[in-house]
């Protein structure tokens, strides 16, 4: 992300949580109802985690602005926030199933992606509208999946 600014992307997240409030609500099957409420649920991780990282971001930026180490500090966390790491740098995170996980192996750990089929957009409704306007404002990249 080339300017990151949590107070903005936290209100581009509520803004899109409400579509999706509307999307559930509007829903014809369950199908569709759990789509959207598992939607919901990671936007709600997602404004947790903005939340969080506004308090990080005002005060490594009151430092930067004290001294050279706060700048060098600012710096470092702005290369790749964890709100970044977490939502966007991983790649696209499914609202059907998991498709990442976290494995183990001796004493090392890495996330492994699974083999998966996205679900086709005609069986998704207005979904895959909301998903790509969370891609194109907030740059996170959810997709319907299926492992």
């Amino acid at each position: 992300m080339t300017d990151f600014n949590p107070t903005a992307l936290l209100q581009s997240v509520k803004r899109l949580r409400h579509r999706a409030l509307l999307g559930r609500d509007d829903s014809t099957t369950t199908f569709m109802r759990n789509l959207y409420g598992r939607l919901l649920d990671k936007l709600n991780l997602m404004i947790a985690d903005l939340v969080d990282e506004i308090a990080t971001f005002e005060e490594l930026d009151r430092d930067r602005k004290a001294s050279e180490a706060g700048e060098s500090w600012f710096y470092f966390y702005y290369i790749c926030t964890p709100f970044e790491r977490r939502w966007i740098e991983h790649g696209p995170i499914s609202v059907l199933d998991e498709i990442t996980i976290f494995a183990r192996i001796e004493d090392d750990a890495c996330l492994i992606d699974l083999n998966y089929t996205e679900v086709p957009a005609a069986e998704l409704g207005e979904l895959p509208a909301l998903l790509e306007a969370i891609r194109q404002e907030i740059g996170v990249t959810f997709i319907a999946a299926r492992v």
